[in-house]
């Protein structure tokens, strides 16, 4: 099947879903057997290695980089990976390409081997049309995963609007915002949307260092019942100290999370040694 074919298909089946609007799944199972470990950032590491935004269509083009990657994290002993999706709804194509697109980001997720496969969103842009970022989470979930997390938010606004977008998919969402340093992170705010809209987790991370998320992840502790999820950013070099990752460690066990990774500039080495403390303590 040619890829125009396989657009096609996938938008027809997309399409399809729209009338199917159970309640949305809050799933446990994924945090049934104790913390879910993530994966790495996919798009920082590919640009790392000589290719330009936009990365999405690599999934297509160059398919092999994007399943190393994915290989990598299961490799240093990930549960979970995030689709190669982050921008999908954004990079200017055809519907059909983007379907295309968005169909073999999951397959190649799926290829891995990892345990869990969660779709990679971005904030939709305040100004966009609709019916793309729409597009791309009902593929999503065509294609298979489990879940989607939608991540890099500033402002519980946008959080709104997206949420408000996606209500009606029957699939389980996380939302991850960015502390915004020295601004009072909406701890109890954040936490009322999730309960709102029956979301699986919410956390912080996505360009934000450790130090960054600490008082966010204390905030959020008293104020929800939810899994949290941190995914902190590293230096530049993806260099991490062994007693960082022991007290970051330590400080994720104490606030409750239960989903751990990292975001840009994470080494694949810092990633396993993370995960390992992170295991022991627990």
């Amino acid at each position: 099947m040619d890829a125009s074919s396989l657009g096609q298909k996938c938008i027809i089946g997309c399409e399809t879903m729209q009338d199917s609007k159970p309640p949305r799944s809050q799933d446990s199972a994924f945090f049934a057997n104790g913390p879910l470990l993530f994966g790495g950032p996919l798009g920082t590491r590919l640009i790392l290695e000589g290719f330009e935004p936009p990365l999405e269509p690599l999934n297509a083009s160059h398919p092999e980089a994007v399943a190393a990657l994915h290989q990598e994290d299961v490799a240093a002993g990930c549960d979970a990976v995030l689709t190669n999706t982050f921008s999908a709804a954004s990079f200017d194509s055809s519907p059909q390409d983007r379907a295309v697109v968005v169909t073999r980001a999951v397959v190649l997720a799926r290829d891995s081997g990892a345990k869990f496969v969660f779709g990679s969103m971005a904030p939709p842009g305040r100004e966009d049309p609709v019916h793309p970022y729409l597009q791309t989470a009902r593929q999503l979930l065509a294609s298979g995963v489990d879940g989607l997390i939608l991540q890099t938010f500033l402002h519980l606004q946008d959080v709104e609007r997206a949420l408000e977008l996606l209500r009606d998919l029957p699939v389980p969402i996380a939302v991850l915002m960015t502390p915004i340093p020295h601004w009072k992170f909406p701890a109890a705010e954040f936490a009322a949307l999730a309960e709102k809209h029956q979301l699986f987790a919410i956390g912080v991370g996505c360009g934000a260092f450790p130090s960054d998320l600490e008082p966010a992840l204390e905030s959020l502790k008293p104020a929800t019942s939810l899994p949290l999820i941190a995914l902190p950013a590293w230096d530049r070099n993806g260099h991490l100290e062994d007693h960082e990752i022991e007290r970051f460690g330590a400080f994720c066990r104490d606030q409750g999370v239960q989903g751990l990774g990292g975001c840009c500039g994470i080494h694949k080495n810092s990633l396993a040694l993370l995960h390992g403390a992170y295991r022991d303590l627990v």
